[in-house]
Protein backbone atom coordinates (compact mmCIF):
# COMPACT_ATOMS: atom_id res chain seq x y z
CA UNK A 1 0.00 0.00 0.00
CA UNK A 2 1.07 3.25 -0.67
CA UNK A 3 -0.26 7.43 -0.33
CA UNK A 4 0.33 9.60 -3.24
CA UNK A 5 0.67 13.24 -1.69
CA UNK A 6 0.34 16.01 -3.50
CA UNK A 7 3.40 17.87 -5.69
CA UNK A 8 3.90 20.82 -4.37
CA UNK A 9 5.16 24.53 -6.53
CA UNK A 10 5.60 27.30 -4.06
CA UNK A 11 5.91 30.53 -6.26
CA UNK A 12 5.91 32.51 -3.29
CA UNK A 13 9.15 31.33 -1.72
CA UNK A 14 11.60 32.21 -4.33
CA UNK A 15 12.45 29.32 -4.71
CA UNK A 16 16.28 29.18 -7.13
CA UNK A 17 15.88 28.27 -10.76
CA UNK A 18 12.57 30.22 -11.22
CA UNK A 19 12.60 32.79 -13.95
CA UNK A 20 9.67 34.76 -12.98
CA UNK A 21 9.59 37.43 -16.02
CA UNK A 22 9.03 34.51 -18.60
CA UNK A 23 7.04 32.24 -16.14
CA UNK A 24 8.98 29.32 -16.94
CA UNK A 25 8.20 26.54 -14.20
CA UNK A 26 10.68 25.69 -11.63
CA UNK A 27 12.89 22.57 -11.80
CA UNK A 28 11.38 19.74 -10.08
CA UNK A 29 12.09 15.87 -9.43
CA UNK A 30 10.21 13.17 -7.60
CA UNK A 31 10.81 11.35 -4.52
CA UNK A 32 9.77 7.70 -3.47
CA UNK A 33 10.69 6.98 0.21
CA UNK A 34 10.45 3.79 1.37
CA UNK A 35 10.02 3.65 5.62
CA UNK A 36 10.82 0.86 7.69
CA UNK A 37 10.97 -0.24 11.70
CA UNK A 38 13.39 -1.29 13.81
CA UNK A 39 12.77 -4.75 15.53
CA UNK A 40 13.30 -4.57 19.80
CA UNK A 41 16.04 -5.05 21.22
CA UNK A 42 18.01 -4.27 18.13
CA UNK A 43 20.51 -1.30 17.51
CA UNK A 44 21.58 -1.04 13.28
CA UNK A 45 20.49 2.02 11.78
CA UNK A 46 20.46 -0.25 8.01
CA UNK A 47 17.03 -0.49 6.62
CA UNK A 48 17.71 -3.70 5.48
CA UNK A 49 18.92 -5.34 9.07
CA UNK A 50 16.58 -5.86 12.07
CA UNK A 51 13.31 -4.54 10.56
CA UNK A 52 10.01 -5.64 11.40
CA UNK A 53 8.41 -7.97 8.84
CA UNK A 54 5.05 -6.19 8.39
CA UNK A 55 5.68 -2.64 10.04
CA UNK A 56 1.96 -2.26 10.26
CA UNK A 57 2.29 -4.79 13.24
CA UNK A 58 4.02 -2.08 15.20
CA UNK A 59 3.15 1.13 13.36
CA UNK A 60 -0.72 2.27 13.74
CA UNK A 61 0.12 5.65 12.12
CA UNK A 62 2.22 8.15 11.09
CA UNK A 63 2.73 11.91 11.36
CA UNK A 64 5.05 13.26 8.29
CA UNK A 65 6.33 16.34 8.09
CA UNK A 66 8.39 17.95 5.43
CA UNK A 67 10.55 21.07 5.58
CA UNK A 68 12.18 22.72 2.56
CA UNK A 69 15.18 24.04 4.58
CA UNK A 70 13.41 25.54 7.62
CA UNK A 71 9.95 25.54 5.84
CA UNK A 72 7.03 22.96 6.53
CA UNK A 73 5.59 22.18 2.93
CA UNK A 74 3.67 19.19 4.17
CA UNK A 75 1.74 18.19 7.10
CA UNK A 76 -0.07 14.90 6.70
CA UNK A 77 -1.07 11.91 8.91
CA UNK A 78 -0.81 8.45 7.28
CA UNK A 79 -3.69 6.14 8.97
CA UNK A 80 -4.57 2.88 9.47
CA UNK A 81 -1.01 1.30 8.67
CA UNK A 82 -2.82 -2.09 10.30
CA UNK A 83 -3.62 -3.18 6.97
CA UNK A 84 0.14 -2.76 5.38
CA UNK A 85 1.15 -6.57 5.27
CA UNK A 86 4.89 -5.40 3.62
CA UNK A 87 8.42 -4.88 6.11
CA UNK A 88 7.57 -1.08 4.41
CA UNK A 89 4.87 1.59 3.71
CA UNK A 90 6.00 3.94 0.76
CA UNK A 91 5.24 7.44 0.47
CA UNK A 92 6.26 9.76 -2.99
CA UNK A 93 6.52 13.18 -3.24
CA UNK A 94 5.73 13.82 -6.92
CA UNK A 95 6.86 17.36 -8.33
CA UNK A 96 9.42 18.32 -5.45
CA UNK A 97 11.02 21.75 -6.41
CA UNK A 98 14.81 21.07 -6.53
CA UNK A 99 16.30 22.36 -3.38
CA UNK A 100 17.35 21.07 0.26
CA UNK A 101 14.59 18.87 2.55
CA UNK A 102 14.26 16.74 5.93
CA UNK A 103 11.41 14.66 6.57
CA UNK A 104 10.14 14.04 9.79
CA UNK A 105 7.98 10.80 10.59
CA UNK A 106 6.88 10.60 14.19
CA UNK A 107 5.27 6.91 14.70
CA UNK A 108 2.13 6.18 17.14
CA UNK A 109 2.48 9.78 18.75
CA UNK A 110 -0.82 11.17 19.41
CA UNK A 111 -1.14 15.19 19.56
CA UNK A 112 -0.49 15.82 22.98
CA UNK A 113 2.90 14.43 22.82
CA UNK A 114 3.53 16.97 20.24
CA UNK A 115 4.53 20.56 22.05
CA UNK A 116 5.72 22.96 19.73
CA UNK A 117 4.79 24.43 16.77
CA UNK A 118 6.20 21.88 14.73
CA UNK A 119 5.57 23.73 11.31
CA UNK A 120 8.92 25.58 12.39
CA UNK A 121 11.90 23.09 12.06
CA UNK A 122 13.75 23.05 15.16
CA UNK A 123 11.10 24.12 17.51
CA UNK A 124 8.78 21.24 18.27
CA UNK A 125 9.30 18.85 21.09
CA UNK A 126 7.90 15.12 21.99
CA UNK A 127 6.51 14.57 25.40
CA UNK A 128 6.06 11.34 27.78
CA UNK A 129 2.82 11.18 28.87
CA UNK A 130 3.23 8.93 31.61
CA UNK A 131 2.88 5.19 32.17
CA UNK A 132 -0.56 4.60 31.53
CA UNK A 133 -0.43 6.80 28.21
CA UNK A 134 2.73 5.56 26.80
CA UNK A 135 2.43 4.69 23.38
CA UNK A 136 5.16 2.64 21.46
CA UNK A 137 6.76 6.01 19.99
CA UNK A 138 8.83 5.83 17.08
CA UNK A 139 10.84 8.73 15.12
CA UNK A 140 12.94 9.00 11.92
CA UNK A 141 14.62 11.95 10.56
CA UNK A 142 15.51 12.24 6.34
CA UNK A 143 17.70 14.77 4.80
CA UNK A 144 17.63 14.72 1.09
CA UNK A 145 18.44 16.83 -2.02
CA UNK A 146 16.21 17.55 -5.08
CA UNK A 147 18.46 18.41 -7.40
CA UNK A 148 17.51 16.50 -11.02
CA UNK A 149 13.93 16.35 -12.88
CA UNK A 150 14.33 12.82 -12.14
CA UNK A 151 12.66 10.01 -9.48
CA UNK A 152 14.57 9.72 -6.40
CA UNK A 153 14.54 6.41 -4.70
CA UNK A 154 15.46 6.81 -0.82
CA UNK A 155 14.72 4.53 2.30
CA UNK A 156 14.77 5.34 6.14
CA UNK A 157 13.74 3.77 9.49
CA UNK A 158 11.92 4.34 12.06
CA UNK A 159 13.56 4.14 15.60
CA UNK A 160 12.10 3.17 18.88
CA UNK A 161 12.03 6.14 21.35
CA UNK A 162 11.11 4.57 24.38
CA UNK A 163 13.02 2.00 26.65
CA UNK A 164 11.19 -0.93 28.37
CA UNK A 165 11.75 -1.22 32.54
CA UNK A 166 10.25 -4.77 33.85
CA UNK A 167 10.61 -4.60 37.66
CA UNK A 168 10.14 -8.45 39.14
CA UNK A 169 9.78 -9.04 42.99
CA UNK A 170 10.08 -12.29 44.78
CA UNK A 171 9.27 -13.21 48.01
CA UNK A 172 6.22 -10.82 48.59
CA UNK A 173 5.64 -10.77 52.60
CA UNK A 174 2.31 -12.05 53.53
CA UNK A 175 0.75 -8.89 54.98
CA UNK A 176 1.49 -6.81 52.21
CA UNK A 177 -1.48 -6.22 49.64
CA UNK A 178 -0.24 -3.31 47.22
CA UNK A 179 3.19 -2.47 46.00
CA UNK A 180 4.10 0.81 44.77
CA UNK A 181 7.09 0.74 41.52
CA UNK A 182 8.74 4.66 41.65
CA UNK A 183 11.30 5.49 39.30
CA UNK A 184 12.90 8.97 39.95
CA UNK A 185 14.90 10.58 37.02
CA UNK A 186 12.98 9.79 33.97
CA UNK A 187 13.24 12.15 31.11
CA UNK A 188 9.96 13.59 30.11
CA UNK A 189 10.86 15.61 26.79
CA UNK A 190 12.85 14.93 23.39
CA UNK A 191 14.17 17.98 21.84
CA UNK A 192 17.08 19.37 19.52
CA UNK A 193 19.41 17.53 18.73
CA UNK A 194 17.72 14.49 20.05
CA UNK A 195 18.44 15.32 23.56
CA UNK A 196 16.33 13.81 26.39
CA UNK A 197 15.58 15.93 29.53
CA UNK A 198 13.17 17.89 32.03
CA UNK A 199 13.55 14.57 34.48
CA UNK A 200 10.57 13.80 36.31
CA UNK A 201 9.42 10.67 38.75
CA UNK A 202 6.92 8.13 37.57
CA UNK A 203 4.82 5.32 40.19
CA UNK A 204 2.96 2.53 39.51
CA UNK A 205 1.06 1.10 42.36
CA UNK A 206 -0.46 -2.03 41.71
CA UNK A 207 -2.47 -5.14 44.09
CA UNK A 208 -0.57 -7.98 45.19
CA UNK A 209 -2.57 -11.36 43.73
CA UNK A 210 -2.37 -13.46 46.65
CA UNK A 211 -4.16 -16.44 44.79
CA UNK A 212 -1.05 -16.78 43.18
CA UNK A 213 1.53 -15.39 45.97
CA UNK A 214 4.33 -18.01 44.93
CA UNK A 215 4.72 -16.15 41.66
CA UNK A 216 6.60 -13.02 41.22
CA UNK A 217 4.98 -9.78 40.69
CA UNK A 218 6.15 -7.99 37.46
CA UNK A 219 5.08 -4.64 36.54
CA UNK A 220 5.99 -3.78 33.02
CA UNK A 221 6.78 0.29 32.10
CA UNK A 222 7.75 2.17 29.03
CA UNK A 223 9.42 5.26 29.98
CA UNK A 224 12.33 7.49 27.21
CA UNK A 225 15.98 6.93 28.05
CA UNK A 226 18.20 8.05 30.52
CA UNK A 227 21.50 9.89 29.61
CA UNK A 228 25.22 9.88 30.50
CA UNK A 229 25.85 10.54 34.26
CA UNK A 230 21.64 10.80 35.02
CA UNK A 231 20.74 7.53 35.79
CA UNK A 232 17.38 6.70 36.84
CA UNK A 233 16.68 5.76 40.95
CA UNK A 234 14.58 3.02 41.87
CA UNK A 235 12.18 2.94 44.73
CA UNK A 236 10.51 0.14 46.27
CA UNK A 237 7.12 0.73 48.46
CA UNK A 238 4.76 -2.09 50.56
CA UNK A 239 1.16 -0.86 51.43
CA UNK A 240 -0.78 -3.15 53.94
CA UNK A 241 -4.96 -3.88 53.49
CA UNK A 242 -6.53 -0.03 53.74
CA UNK A 243 -3.45 1.73 54.06
CA UNK A 244 -2.65 4.95 52.36
CA UNK A 245 0.71 4.63 53.73
CA UNK A 246 3.37 2.45 53.11
CA UNK A 247 4.55 0.41 55.81
CA UNK A 248 8.17 -0.32 53.83
CA UNK A 249 10.27 2.25 51.87
CA UNK A 250 13.22 1.42 50.25
CA UNK A 251 15.44 3.44 48.10
CA UNK A 252 18.07 1.10 46.03
CA UNK A 253 21.70 2.06 45.63
CA UNK A 254 22.48 0.87 42.25
CA UNK A 255 22.34 3.75 39.71
CA UNK A 256 20.05 2.84 36.51
CA UNK A 257 21.02 3.39 32.98
CA UNK A 258 18.10 3.10 30.73
CA UNK A 259 18.75 2.45 26.97
CA UNK A 260 16.19 2.84 24.30
CA UNK A 261 14.77 0.23 22.28
CA UNK A 262 15.85 -2.48 25.05
CA UNK A 263 14.28 -4.23 27.86
CA UNK A 264 16.12 -3.56 31.49
CA UNK A 265 15.00 -5.79 33.92
CA UNK A 266 15.12 -4.83 37.77
CA UNK A 267 15.00 -7.61 39.93
CA UNK A 268 13.88 -7.73 43.78
CA UNK A 269 14.08 -10.75 46.29
CA UNK A 270 13.10 -10.74 49.66
CA UNK A 271 12.71 -14.60 50.23
CA UNK A 272 15.28 -14.50 53.04
CA UNK A 273 14.16 -11.56 54.60
CA UNK A 274 16.53 -9.79 53.34
CA UNK A 275 16.69 -7.07 50.15
CA UNK A 276 18.28 -8.15 47.08
CA UNK A 277 18.72 -6.53 43.84
CA UNK A 278 19.69 -7.15 40.36
CA UNK A 279 20.18 -5.54 37.63
CA UNK A 280 19.41 -7.33 33.66
CA UNK A 281 20.73 -5.94 30.71
CA UNK A 282 22.32 -7.80 27.23
CA UNK A 283 25.71 -6.53 27.71
CA UNK A 284 26.24 -6.38 23.98
CA UNK A 285 24.15 -3.23 24.45
CA UNK A 286 25.94 0.15 23.54
CA UNK A 287 24.00 2.51 23.16
CA UNK A 288 23.22 5.13 25.93
CA UNK A 289 24.14 7.88 25.00
CA UNK A 290 21.44 10.27 24.40
CA UNK A 291 19.02 7.30 23.96
CA UNK A 292 20.82 6.62 20.75
CA UNK A 293 20.66 10.10 19.13
CA UNK A 294 17.58 9.66 17.75
CA UNK A 295 17.07 13.45 16.08
CA UNK A 296 13.93 15.04 15.17
CA UNK A 297 15.82 18.28 14.20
Amino acid sequence: MKIKLPGIVLFFLSLTGCIKETLDKCPEGNVYINIYAEKFQTNTSDCNQDIEEQIGKRIRFMHCILYKEDTCVIDTVIESLSEVQDSHYRIQFDGLPFGDYNLLIIGNCIPETMVGDYHRRGVMSLVYLGIEQADDMFAALLAFTVDRNETIQLETKLRRLLGVVRCEINGIPDKISEIEIVLHNINRQLGKGGIFSNAIDISKRVPVNRTHSSLPLSILMGVFPTVPNKPAVYELKFYTQGQEEAVYNKVISDKIDIPRNQMIELITDLSDGEIHFTIRLDSKWKDYINGGEIGIH
